[in-house]
């Protein structure tokens, strides 16, 4: 059978009961801030992945300008396959972008700079 009605003393004694006790704190305490620690730890996850994406693409492309720069490769194709070769893990390489031709440049030689040390006195950019 139901109690038709509690009195004012059962009601007060189980609020009372009700505000003392611990049981499921934590889980109330996690649920308030496990949004937020989430939310952190995707940032940084998140953070990492573009940094590792930016170092990939960089040293991939100085991979393939190594080679162009040496005379191992002169085709776009080829200087695109080695960039996809580094990128392929993180990215699309049917979206990169390359040049469509490589031109190769002579270096222009430079003077070797006289040395100071090399002779008795040195003036105006000369060994005298």
């Amino acid at each position: 059978m139901l109690n038709p009605i509690m009195s004012v003393a059962v009601v007060s004694q189980r609020l009372r009961a009700f505000r003392r006790s611990r049981d499921g704190s934590a889980a109330v305490e996690f649920a308030m801030i496990a949004p937020m620690f989430f939310a952190l730890i995707f940032a940084v996850i998140e953070t990492g992945m573009v940094f590792l994406a930016g170092q990939l693409l960089e040293t991939g492309v100085e991979d393939g300008a190594r080679l162009v720069y040496t005379s191992q490769t002169t085709s776009a194709p080829d200087f695109k396959s080695t960039i996809c070769s580094r990128v392929s893990v993180l990215m699309d390489c049917t979206k990169l972008d390359t040049v469509s031709s490589i031109s190769r440049r002579p270096i222009p030689r430079r003077r070797r700079p006289a040395r100071p040390w090399s002779c008795g006195r040195f003036t105006n950019g000369r060994c005298s």
